[in-house]
């Protein structure tokens, strides 16, 4: 009984913390901060700086580790894995909440003729990206202003919170991770049948 009832208690808490949301918040004000956590959002960037220490001691051994010879892609599969993506990424994005989206930008500089091109380049470069955002994800609140400033600073100031189910991004993390381990099985079986058929082509020269 004491054994079922640990797998019946840890088996909630999966189910629990499957079932919450994660919350990503994406701040910059001139720095980026990062946050993340459930229900709610803790800083994860910038860290302490003793804690930075130990990271770059474990990203410098990481990099030492990764130098490992690995195949590289032929352009059918890289096309393919690029579909694959989309994909997920449009799933991904059916999936997001986003329950703030501010962006305030401030287009200035020296040259006014410049500044004025800049500050339309922007305009149209938001007017496209923004309706593929809220046409995919479901976006609650939304201030967004571009002002041209021809004597001042450039400035951007950006806080967007994302949040999403546990258990969708986790479906479809692995959904899409399983589709790119297939069409990378597949080229890899193509690549091995050429060398069969035509053993010369792929052999090595030397004697």
């Amino acid at each position: 009984m004491t054994a079922l009832a640990v797998i019946l208690i840890v088996s909630a808490v999966i189910i629990i913390l499957l079932l919450l949301p994660i919350v990503v918040r994406v701040k910059y004000d001139g720095k980026l901060y990062l946050y993340a956590g459930y229900i709610t959002a803790f800083r994860i960037y910038p860290a302490k700086k003793g804690k930075q220490k130990n990271k770059n001691v474990e990203t410098d051994a990481r990099k030492r580790k990764s130098r490992v010879r690995k195949r590289s892609l032929s352009f059918s599969e890289i096309t393919e894995l690029a579909q694959e993506a989309l994909k997920a990424v449009k799933k991904l994005l059916k999936s997001i909440r986003i329950p703030i989206f501010i962006l305030h930008l401030i287009i200035s500089g020296s040259d006014a003729a410049k500044a004025a091109v800049n500050y339309g380049n922007v305009c149209m470069a938001l007017s496209s990206l923004y309706p593929i955002i809220e046409d995919n994800a479901k976006v609650r609140k939304t201030d967004i202003s571009v002002d041209l400033d021809y004597g001042g600073k450039s400035t951007v100031f950006l806080d967007v919170t994302l949040r999403a189910m546990f258990a969708k991004i986790l479906i479809i993390t692995v959904t899409a991770l399983i589709a790119a381990f297939k069409v990378i099985k597949k080229d890899k079986r193509k690549a091995e049948k050429n060398n069969e058929q035509h053993p010369g082509k792929h052999g090595n020269g030397d004697v």
